[in-house]
């Protein structure tokens, strides 16, 4: 059934407050220590999103040999993005339709000059 005309707009600032709310309280983050480690699997929940906006920090420096990459499901064999070495682009965002993501984060060595990565995630719906 469609809503009457009249309470279009309580309903429009109803779903306007939940969306502020969800954002305000659903951003996380995941990092590598800097200078950036050498393995890890950690997974990324924004609880309640169904759409999910992922940005990597402008800072975000892979090492040589380095490999990054991102999965939908726990056992890390759905894959959504891989990145190696510098082939990291931290200006290209991701929008994934899940409230998760497991990130799999490996480097054959630690490196002074390599900062790791951060990566932000923002519900979006």
């Amino acid at each position: 059934a469609v809503p009457a005309f009249a309470s279009f707009g309580q309903r429009l600032g109803d779903e306007a407050v939940a969306g502020l709310a969800l954002l305000a309280t659903g951003v996380r983050e995941v990092e590598t220590t800097h200078p950036a480690c050498t393995d890890f699997v950690r997974a990324l929940h924004c609880p309640g999103a169904s759409l999910v906006s992922l940005a990597f920090d402008a800072r975000s420096q892979l090492a040589r040999g380095a490999r990054l990459a991102l999965y939908a499901d726990a056992a890390c064999t759905q894959q959504l993005l891989c990145c190696e070495g510098d082939g990291l682009l931290c200006s290209e965002g991701l929008w994934v339709r899940a409230d998760r993501v497991w990130l799999h984060y490996t480097a054959p060595h630690n490196s002074e000059r390599a900062w790791g990565f951060k990566l932000r995630a923002t519900p979006v719906g």
